[in-house]
Formats: C-alpha cells, structure tokens, sequence
C-alpha cells in the first residue's frame, strides 16, 4: 500500500503505535480501508500536559513519499478545525521518521479528545482544512489522547523576573502551591 502509516509516536507519552498498512491501493474513496480508529489502550494512546511541547513522528511504508500532517480537537468540538493542524513533511520520506513539534494549549480543556493524523498524495494537496477531505491514496488513522495536569513537577529552577503560571485557572476542589525562594 502506498502512503501506509506504519508509526506513530509521540514523545515523552505511552503513544508509540506500530501497524500494518491498510489494503486500499488505489485510494477508492467509498472505501473505508484506508482508515483506522484506534482505541485509547496500551502504545495507542498518550497523556498530554497543557504548556507543554511534544514531538510526534509518523513513519510512512517504504513506497512513496506522501504530505503528512495531524490535528488535535483542542477545543473539543468534535470536528478537526484549521487552527488545530499542524504540517509534519511535504512530502515526508518512505521509511524515514517525520517530525513536528505542537505545544498544547493552556486552555484546552482536559479531557480525552481526538488526534487525526493523515498521509496523503498530492492531488488536492493535504492542508490544515483536510481533516475530512477524500485524498488518493495514503491513509487516516485516528487517536484518542487525554488532555491532562501534570502530576509533579520534580525540579523546577527559576531565575528572576520568570513567571510562574498555574494552570488551570481558577483551580478546583483541593490544590495546594508551595513556592520557596
């Protein structure tokens, strides 16, 4: 299969996905082999901190080179938006790890949500309004991650005139902030 996701990872998380590749040759779009929905179990999922910066990888099959790019429901709307994409490789290497860094938002709210990442060849072109669009041949494999606090910080080195931010903001229920000097 061409375009074949075959990895994805995500640094720093449990999200570490290996798979075969789907059976669609040809790209058909009323066929649904190029997609796979994984559950959030195991290497198929990851925890994401608010502020945070991450790197995810996707590695395609070793056939052809594909756009490839991911988005995250941020917002937790249930639909992809154009400000939620991020550009991995146009195109990335058959073979060869792709990368990009994204940093989550401070206000995305913290709960489970989608990640879409999709490989495809050029005709349209994948771009950030492309989450849903029928692509000829690559593939879309969908993720679950959760949006979550960070739960300790073991050593935090701060200089002066930095600002400590605690998110989020107000805080719920019982929280406690010690911060000596």
């Amino acid at each position: 299969f061409s375009g074949g996701i075959v990895n994805v990872a995500i640094s720093g998380t449990t999200l570490n996905n290996t798979s075969a590749t789907c059976s669609n040759l040809f790209g058909y779009t009323n066929l649904k082999f190029n997609y796979t929905y994984f559950p959030a179990t195991g290497a198929a999922t990851g925890r994401l901190n608010p502020g945070a910066t991450y790197t995810l990888s996707v590695t395609l099959d070793t056939l052809s080179q594909h756009d490839v790019g991911f988005w995250i429901d941020y917002n937790h709307s249930g639909t992809f938006d154009v400000n939620e994409w991020i550009a991995i490789a146009f195109p990335a290497q058959p073979g060869v790890p792709a990368t990009a860094q994204f940093t989550v938002p401070f206000n995305a709210p913290l709960v489970q949500t989608a990640l879409r990442i999709r490989s495809a060849l050029n005709f349209p072109t994948l771009n950030a309004g492309g989450a849903c669009t029928s692509y000829y041949g690559g593939e879309t494999e969908d993720y679950m991650v959760t949006i979550d606090t960070a739960t300790a910080v073991t050593d935090l080195s701060m200089q002066q005139g930095m600002q400590l931010q605690v998110y989020p903001n107000p805080l719920s229920g019982s929280q406690q902030l010690t911060v000596a000097v």
